[in-house]
């Protein structure tokens, strides 16, 4: 991409911690290197240099100094068009107020990019001084990115914007020519279902209502083998819980009073060739979420490019990503019962499940790869550079 015409700065959270937004960052800016396209990168992620947990506050002024002082570095060699990543949070939209507004001092172009699906809510609790403020910081986007079309009335309390707003999927991977359709056979204790759970164990991510899922599917007689795999986050997202440790330990406990020890996994944070492994060997992918700042799950998306059938919630940007017994299964709400009926529906029919896999793979190599995501965006970056 011939970029002569504006700099192009990138500016999101680079992991750790591993969590969507930031993989989905590191994504955009591998390609764009790859792909020999001139970058500058900002890395927002929170440096705690005063130490964790410990002087929260004054770490967060340090890092937006730190920020500020290095866009202002880029921003004196000459015009610039800025990719940010946007938050919705408090702290967050205060960081984006001071990068937005040092970008604009400075006749930047600034492309914001939502990850996440909950701006509207953001929005409504705050003060009216902050309303306000964040309906003028909008205007200040010549173009913001969402991940779905789903996902455009979050920005309904501000109509001015609405000509503004471009779709772009998420995206991960590359199109493998070798993954075919899985297929389950004759079940037994020898040859369980694989069942797995692979992203941060927030509650209302739903990871306890799965557990109780496999719980009355043991009860039922099917066989199986499940893993769960992220990290442990209480968050302030209706958590029952005071600590990621606390949530652990109470995880841990249910596996054990559900007497689920034989059959079920916790295995932490998996990356690389693990994760890809766990992927393969998966028949069901389960995340039945009502996370508040949920978008459209990168795990979903890595789990239909190796032919998971995937169970999740009719929420957000989801059902733009699956089509009900067609490339995956969808539930209204979280809840055991439904997951069971539809795993179990699967298991008898096997030839349903097979569809569902191959289908699954055909819907990933047509919208959701990691190449078609980057061209994307790579190209709202070139139109915009030369205006």
């Amino acid at each position: 991409m011939d970029t002569a015409s504006r700099k192009i700065i990138l500016i999101g959270t680079l992991p750790p911690p591993v969590n969507g937004q930031s993989m989905a960052f590191k994504i955009i800016v591998d390609w764009l290197k790859e792909n020999n396209t001139q970058v500058k990168i900002v890395n927002i992620a929170n440096r705690n240099i005063l130490g964790e947990n410990r002087f929260n506050h004054l770490n967060r002024v340090i890092d937006y100094t730190l920020v500020a002082i290095q866009l202002l570095v880029y921003f004196f060699y000459g015009k610039c068009i800025v990719y940010i990543q946007t938050s919705q949070s408090k702290m967050g939209f205060l960081r984006d107020k001071l990068i937005v507004s040092i970008s604009k001092f400075f006749g930047a172009k600034v492309i914001g990019h939502l990850h996440g699906g909950n701006y509207n809510q953001f929005y409504e609790e705050q003060s009216a001084v902050y309303k306000k403020a964040i309906k003028n910081f909008l205007l200040d986007f010549d173009k913001t990115i969402v991940l779905s079309s789903n996902l455009k009335p979050m920005f309904d309390f501000q109509p001015l914007m609405r000509h503004r707003i471009i779709t772009v999927p998420n995206g991960v991977g590359e199109i493998d020519p070798h993954m075919n359709g899985k297929t389950i056979e004759n079940t037994s204790k020898e040859n369980p279902i694989q069942l797995l759970y692979l992203s941060n164990l927030i509650e209302s991510k739903g990871y306890l209502i799965f557990l109780e899922a496999l719980k009355l599917l043991k009860d039922k007689g099917v066989f199986f083998e499940a893993n769960f795999c992220g990290l442990f986050r209480a968050e302030n997202d209706h958590s029952s819980y005071d600590s990621p440790e606390h949530a652990e330990a109470d995880f841990l406990n249910r596996i054990d009073s559900y007497q689920l020890n034989d059959c079920v996994h916790y295995l932490g944070l998996v990356r690389g060739q693990a994760k890809d492994d766990l992927l393969a060997k998966a028949h069901f992918f389960v995340l039945p979420t009502a996370y508040t700042n949920e978008g459209q799950p990168l795990s979903i998306i890595e789990a239909m490019s190796h032919g998971c059938v995937v169970v999740s919630t009719n929420y957000r940007a989801i059902p733009e990503m699956i089509q009900h017994d067609v490339d995956g299964l969808l539930i209204k709400v979280p809840n055991a019962n439904d997951i069971v009926n539809q795993i179990i529906g699967c298991v008898q029919d096997q030839a349903k499940y097979a569809s569902l896999s191959k289908q699954a793979i055909l819907s990933y190599n047509q919208k959701f790869t990691g190449s078609v995501h980057c061209e994307k965006i790579a190209a709202i970056l070139k139109v915009n550079a030369y205006i």
